[in-house]
């Protein structure tokens, strides 16, 4: 893999302060729903990892004043609904199956509207 790599390429601090800038142009939510998984999956595999791994990543995640789950994220559960591509099909899926099942019962009420099904002694209204 090496004779494929551009060996004049050359890294400069640069790369890595607008690496800096670009974590900090991330949302919020996103960081934190990251966080979220990330913490599943550690949870899932802590076991595997050595002993002081498991320690640095639980301070990462819960220590009280800078841990990851101490710090308060405001989410707005609106904009992340629309963000959901599945939200808006599921719409159109709810919309175009309500519309067939209006036509279906019109067209049998019209088929089926001067039969009598049963007779009761008071009136259904």
């Amino acid at each position: 893999m090496e004779h494929k790599a551009d060996q004049s390429k050359e890294i400069d601090d640069n790369d890595e302060r607008g690496l800096e800038v670009s974590l900090k142009k991330v949302k919020e939510e996103t960081r934190h729903g990251n966080a979220i998984v990330r913490s599943t999956r550690f949870r899932k595999t802590c076991n595997f990892l050595p002993e002081t791994s498991v320690k640095q990543r639980k301070a990462y995640f819960c220590t009280k004043d800078t841990g990851v789950f101490s710090q308060k994220v405001e989410f707005n559960q609106m904009a992340s609904m629309l963000q959901n591509p599945d939200m808006m099909g599921n719409m159109v899926k709810q919309n175009i199956q309500s519309v067939i099942n209006i036509t279906m019962f019109r067209t049998i009420g019209s088929i089926f509207s001067g039969f009598v099904i049963a007779q009761l002694p008071f009136p259904l209204g």
